[in-house]
């Protein structure tokens, strides 16, 4: 089967500038392009291959729609992570979490509602 992996989750915003802001300063993620033109951007974590594109308003099919996607981050220390995030502002809106599966999660939430999902594995 030609399926290999998940390389881009995309995320649609409606206040391009300020998402983009949001996402580099406030969560880290870096840069890999934005086309400031076309609405569209690429950021990168710090680790892996896998990016969160986002997409503002010129290229939302629905505006009265947010994302109903959930990006899933992997994080080294999730109390910290959330300390860390929660001291710059970003909304927490459940978590930590652990649960019976092997993994603590929590969620947090970007400017715009959207959710992001925060997850540290089990240590063995």
């Amino acid at each position: 089967m030609g399926l290999r992996r998940i390389g881009i989750v995309e995320i649609q915003v409606h206040d391009w500038p300020a998402a983009v802001k949001w996402y580099t300063e406030v969560l880290g993620l870096r840069a890999e392009l934005l086309e400031d033109d076309d609405q569209y951007g690429w950021l990168g974590l710090p680790e892996g291959d896998a990016r969160i594109a986002l997409y503002g308003e010129g290229r939302v099919r629905n505006p009265k729609l947010r994302s109903r996607c959930l990006p899933s981050v992997e994080v080294e220390n999730i109390a910290e992570t959330v300390r860390d995030l929660e001291g710059r502002g970003v909304e927490v809106l459940d978590g930590p979490t652990v649960s019976d599966e092997g993994y603590t999660d929590a969620h947090i939430a970007d400017l715009e509602g959207n959710l992001i999902e925060l997850y540290e594995l089990a240590k063995l």
